[in-house]
């Protein structure tokens, strides 16, 4: 039945629209002059009429207007008449908008996929947001979640344009899922100006709780690019609002995130590289009882590109990330598996000082090496560890490496 009133309905609109109007006399005439216009330049004239009488019963005639234009969009074309169709669409998009109509919300999303000018698409998207329509919303996150991460374009085009709108548009919903996608935009691609307004528009969409679930899906799911995955990683560390347990939780995922891909891009490897360097930390600050963590934890301290990442030396680098290291996260867990990935990592640098096969330069020491793994394995304190650290004295090692063996001996039960 709702069905049934609904088609009659529509078709009165499309074929009667003037049975709509009929307490306003003044309109009616506006309703009879757009209905018989000859063109599109005609019809934008009709509108503009309308808006400056600021009749208060409009917001009819704007969207029986509005509908017109967009089921007959298609069929207009010449360069006078898809400019005025343009003016018209901004007009009608914008009256509809400050009205609150929200009926229009169906027609505003339909012509923004239509529409191929950016000023259009973004006053189309505003007038969404204004209206609060919850259909267009996802809808409009997902668009600007899409334009961050398409490749760079010259300033000034229409997609900067279409994201400007959308960022505005999200900040009218104030909705918390235009987080992530207004967060991205603010770290984009785009001029600094449109930089700027989402930075404005994230005090108004702020998180709140435990935000770790939308944000760990932005770091696991294919297809989005390293950098976001750890701006995304960045964005949970430093939300006070986001429980330790938590991000404890993000921590490994995030780790085997950053392991989980290849790639021969510099650029590339160094995001993947800081990923899972931030990851490493904030094992090394929250803890985890995850038994997953131990073997993406030693291929860090075998693989890692960065030697702050295999050893770390507590530093913290300008990106503002600190080098801990793997060796670090192990002495946090404590655990047995943590001594045996260490025991294991000191046997094979043992192995290489009787073979007289030490590495020794700024990406790899091995006598770095030896002596953080030394120490770590006396404060990890298994008596496991023994076997091992007796073997530095017998390996021949200098002096003061053999002193380190037997400092972390007394510590041992």
């Amino acid at each position: 039945m709702k069905k049934l009133i609904f088609v009659v309905f529509a078709l009165v609109v499309v074929f009667f629209p003037a049975a709509l109007y009929a307490a306003s006399p003044e309109l009616d005439v506006y309703i009879d002059q757009f209905r018989t216009a000859r063109t599109t330049v005609m019809q934008l004239n009709v509108v503009n009429s309308v808006v400056e009488s600021r009749l208060p019963d409009a917001q009819e005639f704007y969207l029986y207007a509005f509908g017109d234009l967009v089921r007959k969009y298609q069929n207009i074309s010449g360069a006078t008449e898809l400019h005025a169709a343009d003016e018209m669409a901004i007009v009608l998009a914008r009256q509809l908008g400050q009205g609150k109509n929200e009926a229009a919300g169906s027609d505003l999303w339909r012509a923004q996929e239509m529409y191929k000018s950016g000023q259009v698409k973004r006053n189309l998207i505003e007038a969404l947001g204004l209206i609060g329509d919850a259909e267009a919303l996802p809808k409009i996150a997902q668009l600007l979640q899409d334009l961050n991460f398409q490749p760079h374009v010259a300033d000034g085009d229409e997609e900067s344009t279409t994201a400007l709108g959308a960022i505005i548009a999200l900040e009218s919903y104030g909705d918390p899922v235009g987080y992530l996608p207004v967060y991205f935009a603010s770290k984009g691609w785009y001029r600094g100006d449109i930089k700027r307004r989402a930075e404005t528009a994230l005090t108004k969409l702020k998180l709140e709780g435990d935000s770790s679930g939308p944000l760990l899906s932005i770091i696991e799911m294919p297809g989005y690019p390293y950098a976001s995955k750890l701006q995304a990683l960045q964005v949970i560390e430093g939300a006070g609002e986001i429980p330790d347990d938590s991000k404890s939780k993000v921590s490994v995922a995030a780790l085997n995130e950053g392991w989980k891909y290849q790639s021969q891009s510099p650029r590339d490897r160094r995001d993947l590289a800081s990923l899972r360097l931030l990851a490493i930390n904030m094992i090394t600050k929250y803890g985890t009882d995850d038994p997953a963590v131990y073997p993406l934890l030693e291929k860090s301290l075998n693989e890692g590109i960065f030697p702050d990442e295999q050893i770390g030396n507590g530093e913290t680098r300008s990106s503002g990330i600190t080098r801990g290291g793997a060796i670090n996260a192990l002495v946090k867990l404590k655990s047995d598996d943590s001594a045996r990935i260490l025991e294991s990592s000191l046997t094979l640098l043992n192995t290489k000082r009787k073979d007289n096969n030490l590495v020794r330069n700024p990406v790899n020491d091995d006598y770095a090496r030896t002596r953080v793994v030394i120490v770590a394995l006396g404060n990890v304190g298994k008596s496991s560890s023994r076997t091992v650290l007796n073997g530095v004295i017998s390996a021949d090692w200098e002096g003061w490496i053999q002193n380190l063996a037997r400092q972390s001996l007394r510590k041992l039960p």
